[in-house]
Order: structure tokens, then C-alpha cells, then sequence
């Protein structure tokens, strides 16, 4: 029987994609078979709705699944993760988020990495205090002292090996599930023009942007390019920290076509890629891109920066803009506008691209590498 201990700490009651992510994993491991599982999460958590819930399903799922309290402080918890308090003689230890621990009690340690932003040399200087010593020390030591590493796309792992000087085989590739897997044959053509969400009317076209909040999003641009746009439309913009995002104040002040919505639900969020001309996705770094694999589902059209790690999310059914292009962005949500959705997507090839972005292919691969660690 494999025993597995996957700490969770960071999830919250609003999950985001990280959190999504934990969440899955542990609902995956729990309708595994021959599977013994303890999992760590905050107290906070623990006590929360989301908590609640997710501890009941893997339950009910598994009965025998163990559930650890940590502590409800992000600094705390992360302290005790380190310092391997949560570590035991013939468990697997998997970090969910970044963090290896300190000894060797494990049958071995298993760090996932989300991104590999932390690289980037410039963020020891611009970050301050906990955050530019977690870039500098902690995280280059996490991916060390793991004994493997989980990531979900081959770029990540490259510039893990290269900005690390890590042996490959070390990493493995497994890429995120999408929660809302397959085509859902949404018919555009009766699409609706009067969402209330939030208490919000979004009553014209509009095109989507999910996930903003932070300095690398670079949801400014979209913004900019949006007002220079002549169509009729909304920019409709999600995210658990948007206004706390550099510039989006500013630029949103005084433009009667920007809609904030910040954290969306579940069901809200269905709502929009329902009903949206378009998703994008103007980032200049990101680990995945979970929301390219969810609007491809809605087959939604997509237009991203031209990262590699959105090549090998998105394939050829993204459209591609440079980064930072503002001209480009505004042409693209003017197609986004005028051309009918229909005519983007082969629905055959694209289910098929889809097929590879599943939670079940995720907890069997993901099973498969703990048999080989553990042997």
C-alpha cells in the first residue's frame, strides 16, 4: 500500500489556480486504490465552507484519509513545512506548492512547482523582506533538496534545470487537469447580452480577461488597448486582487466599459465563458495557464502573449500576440468582436488537444511516479 502525506497548506476558501490545483490533487489520491493518505491544511481552512466541503468528499471517498491541522498563519505554516514537522517514517511527502522540508524521515520528498519566477534575478532586489529571501534562498533550496520535482510543462522544468543546474530525471512532467473537461457544444448564436453578476450588469459584448492581480499579468495593456477599440464592447476582468494589480487603478478610472469583477464564483465564472466574444490573456510570465485550457473547453476563442509555456498549453488553437504590443492586443479584440466564434475551431482536433488536460490522467500519472519513488 502507498502512504502519502500532501500538504495543502495554501488553500483558502477562494480557491485560486494553485488552490485548484491542491484541491484536485487530493480529490484524485482519494478515489485512488490501495492508497493511504494524510493530508495537512491550515486551520483556517479546516473551518471554512470550502474546508468542510472538501474534507467531507475525500471521506467520503476514502474513509481512512487523515486530515492535519496547521496552523492558520501563512509564515507559520510554511515554517513548520519546512522544518519537516509534517514528515513520516514510509509516507511520501508531497509538497504541493514549492516547499521542501528539512530531514529525512520520508520514504522521499516530492516539491511541486507551479512557476519558476523565482529565477528571475530581479525579483531579489524588488521584493522586500520574506518574500525576496523565499526567491533568493528558500525556493533555490526547495528544488534541491527534493528528492523529485512535479511541474506541468516542459518549460518549467527546462528553466529548472538550467537556472538550478538539476539532474532532468529529477523532474517530472504531468500537465494540470482542466475541472471542465471536454467540448460543451455551446451554441454562440444565443449567447446572452445581460449578465448580472456581482451585482454588475454586463450588457453588451464583451471580452474576458481571468486572473489578473498581479504585476506580471499585465492587465494594463489590455486595458489601454481596449479603449482604443471603436466597437461598442466591454472588458469584463476577474481576479481575486485586481485594483491591487501595478496601474489598474489609474487606468481604469474614468472608463465606463471596464468591469471589475474581482473573485468569481464557480457558477459565475461558467456564466462568462458562456458568454463571452473572447478570452485573454496578455501575461508576460506564467507557470500554465490554467484559464486557456478552461475557455478552450467553452470553445471560446483565445488570444495570448506569446510565451512558450502558452504554445504548449494552447497549441495552434491560441491566437498569439507579442507581449506588450498594444496595437496588436487592440486588433485582436476588434477580430474578437466582428468574427463569428464558429469559424475558429476544428471541435474534433481541438477535443482531442483537450483529451491530454484531465484530473484522472493527472492522479494516474501522478500514482505511477509515487510507485516508482517508492520502489
Amino acid at each position: 500500500m502507498l502512504k502519502i502525506i500532501l500538504n495543502a497548506t495554501l488553500l483558502e476558501q477562494t480557491l485560486t489556480g494553485i488552490g485548484q490545483y491542491q484541491w484536485n490533487v487530493i480529490e484524485q489520491l482519494s478515489l485512488a486504490k490501495n492508497v493511504k493518505n494524510k493530508v495537512v491544511l491550515n486551520k483556517k481552512f479546516i473551518n471554512s465552507s470550502k474546508g468542510k466541503e472538501l474534507i467531507n468528499l475525500v471521506k467520503k471517498n476514502n474513509g481512512d484519509t487523515e486530515i492535519i491541522e496547521a496552523p492558520s498563519s501563512k509564515n507559520m505554516y510554511r515554517l513548520y513545512s519546512l522544518l519537516g514537522r509534517y514528515l513520516e517514517d514510509g509516507f511520501i511527502y508531497h509538497d504541493l506548492s514549492f516547499n521542501s522540508a528539512l530531514g529525512k524521515k520520508a520514504k522521499a520528498k516530492v516539491v511541486t512547482f507551479h512557476d519558476a519566477f523565482f529565477l528571475d534575478r530581479k525579483l531579489w532586489t524588488e521584493q522586500k523582506g520574506i518574500a525576496a529571501l523565499n526567491a533568493k534562498y528558500i525556493l533555490p533550496w526547495s528544488a534541491r533538496n527534493a528528492d523529485h520535482l512535479l511541474v506541468q510543462t516542459h518549460v518549467v522544468k527546462e528553466l529548472l534545470v538550467s537556472g538550478l543546474a538539476l539532474d532532468s530525471n529529477r523532474i517530472t512532467v504531468i500537465p494540470m487537469g482542466n475541472p471542465r473537461e471536454g467540448i460543451k457544444n455551446i451554441d454562440r448564436k444565443t449567447r446572452k447580452n445581460n449578465l448580472i453578476i456581482q451585482g454588475k450588469r454586463i450588457d453588451k459584448p464583451f471580452v474576458l480577461c481571468v486572473g489578473a492581480g498581479h504585476k506580471r499579468k499585465r492587465t494594463v495593456d489590455l486595458i489601454q488597448a481596449s479603449a482604443q477599440v471603436n466597437t461598442d464592447h466591454l472588458l469584463v476582468i476577474t481576479g481575486k486582487e485586481v485594483l491591487n494589480e501595478p496601474g489598474v487603478a489609474a487606468a481604469v478610472e474614468g472608463k465606463k466599459n471596464i468591469i471589475i469583477l474581482g473573485y468569481v464564483s464557480d457558477q459565475d465564472l461558467i456564466q462568462l465563458y458562456e458568454n463571452a466574444e473572447a478570452l485573454f490573456f496578455p501575461s508576460e510570465e506564467e507557470g500554465f495557464g490554467f484559464p486557456i485550457i478552461e475557455a478552450l473547453s467553452y470553445e471560446l476563442p483565445v488570444f495570448a502573449s506569446e510565451l512558450p509555456v502558452f504554445k504548449e498549453v494552447g497549441g495552434e488553437f491560441v491566437s498569439y500576440f507579442q507581449i506588450g504590443n498594444i496595437n496588436e492586443i487592440k486588433v485582436n479584440i476588434e477580430r474578437a468582436l466582428s468574427k463569428r466564434p464558429e469559424a475558429y475551431y476544428d471541435t474534433e482536433k481541438l477535443e482531442k488537444w483537450l483529451k491530454q488536460f484531465t484530473w484522472e490522467n493527472y492522479g494516474e500519472n501522478l500514482i505511477d511516479l509515487y510507485h516508482r519513488l517508492s520502489n
